[in-house]
């Protein structure tokens, strides 16, 4: 467990600029918010094939070696990006699906890893470490990026802004090769790797792909709303953009520790329900002000928000796994992209709204609303979260 939550951390360090400053880059570069979510559009498109891939990959690669692959190959991909001069629509849809197929080979092999090295009593602490130190990420990574970003661009007029992203994008592939250097010195097992495309599943697994659903709609919005919000509606810059997050990461990283050491299986309903209520807080909040205040309190909904999602959606994806796996004798992979196509199902409704929003409306109509209407969306999922607590629960006992 310590070898690859170490390795996970190592890497968790590029996440923040790939997760918030490509979209910042890109809207230097354009000032066009669409563009920024074609480019995770295509990010979600190249996630199920990338699974895939891995999963045919495991039969003759380590797993170790893939998972490190993986890094490896969203560094480069995200650092090539922020190096360019210029994009077009068509340069950001490539790079994002090629983006997204690095992801799904990382996502694979890490949950895999996940799923064998955890069991479903020690999930809760596995995660809420792990959210703790990505959160401590958070904290610091964006801090530093975006006043170094503003630095620099200060001292040109903004000039010299791309030098400032080309040195992230070192530092990116940095933290890269070493995630990767740490995985491959795990001694892990592959995993059998048979039959893993199935489309006939049972009930529970049926439920699971509908909260796969819903946890992905709101997954676009958490993921770029910071940048868009901040460089769109605030009229700031990236300095700023770091500020936010890391102000907000400051405030959740003790409560997400303090939260996954204490909270059990039984309380994942409950961590699941204060992470909606904070999802629609925000939303309601941004959709009423619209101004730079309404978007710093959205920000600070959505850090705590993130996290508390993860850390209950991902215990109960791998309870579910194990469930499932044992009622169908299934290989456990084929529920990793099984439920990833679930998940991307979830991305492309959220990105079409959007999308749809600013071509009938507005981008300012997009900007204020669409979030709200996918958090009010995520309500539905509490009642479903709490049947499919239950049900693992008397499940496991079964199986004892």
């Amino acid at each position: 467990m310590r070898v690859l939550l170490t390795a996970n951390v190592a890497f968790g360090l590029a996440v923040p600029v790939m997760n918030s400053f490509v979209g910042a880059y890109l809207l230097r570069k354009s000032h066009d918010v669409a563009l920024v979510v074609n480019y995770y559009l295509a990010f979600c498109i190249g996630i199920p094939p990338g699974i895939a891939l891995a999963g045919f990959l495991l039969r003759r690669v380590a797993i170790t070696r893939l998972c490190g692959a993986g890094m490896l190959l969203s560094g480069v991909t995200a650092a090539t990006l922020i190096s360019l001069d210029r994009v077009s629509p068509t340069q950001v849809f490539l790079f994002g699906l090629f983006m997204g197929l690095a992801t799904g080979i990382y996502w694979a092999n890490r949950n895999f890893l996940a799923l064998t090295v955890t069991h479903d009593i020690n999930r809760n602490f596995y995660y809420g470490l792990e959210s703790f130190f990505s959160t401590l990420a958070a904290v610091v990574v964006p801090l530093g990026a975006g006043w170094f970003i503003e630095a620099v661009a200060a001292t040109s007029n903004g000039a010299q802004a791309d030098r400032a992203y080309v040195a992230l994008a070192v530092f990116v592939l940095i933290a890269a090769i070493v995630g990767a250097i740490i995985i491959g010195r795990g001694s892990f097992s592959n995993p059998p790797i048979a039959r893993f495309v199935y489309f006939r599943h049972c009930f529970i697994w049926r439920q699971m792909l509908g909260f796969a659903m819903l946890r992905g709609t709101v997954q676009v919005f958490v993921t770029n709303a910071p940048a868009m919000l901040v460089m769109q509606v605030a009229g700031l810059r990236e300095g700023a953009l770091g500020t936010a997050l890391s102000v907000g990461g400051i405030v959740t990283a003790v409560l997400l520790y303090v939260v996954g050491r204490l909270a059990t299986p039984e309380h994942r309903t409950h961590v699941w329900s204060a992470a909606v209520f904070m999802l629609v807080l925000g939303g309601l909040l941004n959709a009423a002000l619209f101004q730079p205040w309404g978007v710093w309190l959205l920000l600070l909904c959505l850090v705590v928000a993130n996290p508390l999602l993860d850390m209950s959606y991902n215990p109960i994806l791998m309870q579910t796994i194990e469930t499932v796996a044992r009622i169908e004798n299934r290989n456990p992979f084929t529920y990793l992209l099984s439920q990833e196509c679930g998940l991307l199902v979830g991305r492309l409704i959220g990105c079409v709204a959007f999308l749809l929003t600013i071509h009938y409306f507005s981008r300012e109509a997009a900007l204020r609303y669409a979030l709200l209407f996918v958090a009010l969306f995520q309500a539905i999922s509490i009642p479903l979260v709490a049947r499919m607590t239950a049900g693992n629960a008397k499940e496991s006992l079964g199986s004892t």
